[in-house]
């Protein structure tokens, strides 16, 4: 009996002094990764290592009585951290422009010369619902421009046959038929081909029609949505191409 009440406690005296060493390595690396710049930091090393101390720590409950003030400290505040540091990964999104750090930290830590520590961040009691919003926000902006960027590289790169009647010249027979070409970037311009009324052939604009009328119909929705506010002007400038190539084909719908 009295063997095992002795075991019993040397292995309640092991188990804290175990709890201590936990304590002491969590708290050192964490004071260690809050020195951090965000941009240094691996969301998922850290959640590793809480997970793997939170783990130490369940194990202990099983020698150490689970209301022990230490033994709850230590949870406690290995599960606040792992809180805290789940935010950080969307923190790191590059989606996130200055716009959207000045709305998220709303003054308090702004600074476009300086980047933000994780201490900072840690600090401040930041309104994780605005971050979830803003994040998302800031991901839907991203992928809508670089939508409209990919299909107005794919427009820039087409080139369009056109063709303009002439009249009769000392090179050229009555009625002889010129063709020129012509792209969405330099349409509005026309500086190509010899002077004169230009349209396109019937042939290119039946194949590319449907297309052009439903990339118009998604960038004009685009144009219409907040998310786009800061390259609005973009669109607004590719739209007006289509329409002017749009004219040269005779087609005003488009």
């Amino acid at each position: 009996m009295e063997l095992s009440v002795l075991t019993a406690d040397v292995q309640k005296l092991d188990a804290r002094c175990e709890l201590w060493a936990l304590r002491a390595e969590s708290t050192a690396w964490m004071d260690q990764w809050e020195q951090l710049l965000l941009s240094q930091v691996v969301v998922s090393q850290a959640q590793g290592n809480i997970s793997r101390w939170k783990e130490r720590a369940l194990s202990l409950a099983s020698v150490i009585p689970t209301h022990d003030a230490l033994l709850q400290d230590t949870s406690g505040t290995l599960q606040s951290f792992s809180c805290r540091v789940a935010f950080l990964s969307a923190l790191q999104s590059p989606s996130l422009k200055q716009r959207h750090w000045k709305d998220l930290l709303q003054g308090q830590l702004y600074d476009p010369e300086k980047e933000v520590k994780v201490s900072q961040l840690m600090s401040q009691q930041l309104d994780h619902t605005r971050i979830t919003k803003v994040c998302r926000d800031a991901q839907v902006q991203s992928s809508m421009e670089q939508s409209f960027q990919k299909l107005r590289l794919a427009w820039s790169c087409r080139l369009f046959q056109l063709e303009t009647f002439t009249l009769p010249g000392p090179d050229l027979q009555p009625d002889a038929t010129v063709i020129i070409t012509v792209n969405i970037v330099n349409v509005r311009g026309r500086g190509v081909g010899p002077p004169g009324p230009l349209t396109l052939r019937p042939a290119g604009l039946e194949v590319l029609s449907a297309e052009m009328e439903s990339d118009v119909m998604s960038v004009s929705a685009m144009a219409a949505s907040p998310h786009s506010a800061t390259f609005r002007l973009q669109i607004q400038a590719w739209l007006r191409s289509v329409a002017a190539l749009g004219k040269l084909g005779g087609n005003t719908d488009l």
